[in-house]
């Protein structure tokens, strides 16, 4: 269990789950069975509050080259849709 503030990162060889476990925790991906909970709350598809309230630090930065560890750390608020 994470305790507050606490970063964490998954590491394992190809194939050994683990963007299908951070899918899972951010509520991207839907268990086939049991639940997930983040921050005590159970973890599901639609919960945009929950979604606010942790992030992700993707491998991946092919859409966003120009961004830096410091920023994607730094706290921020979400932009809130304008009707």
């Amino acid at each position: 269990m994470a305790t507050d503030g606490t970063i964490f990162a998954f590491l394992g060889p190809n194939g050994s789950g683990k963007s299908t476990t951070v899918k899972l925790l951010t509520g991207l991906l839907a268990p086939t069975a049991g639940e997930t909970r983040v921050i005590g709350r159970v973890v599901s598809v639609d919960d945009l509050e929950l979604r606010r309230q942790i992030g992700i630090l993707p491998e991946d930065d092919a859409l966003f080259p120009d961004l830096t560890i410091s920023w994607l750390l730094l706290p921020k608020s979400l932009p809130t849709r304008q009707s």
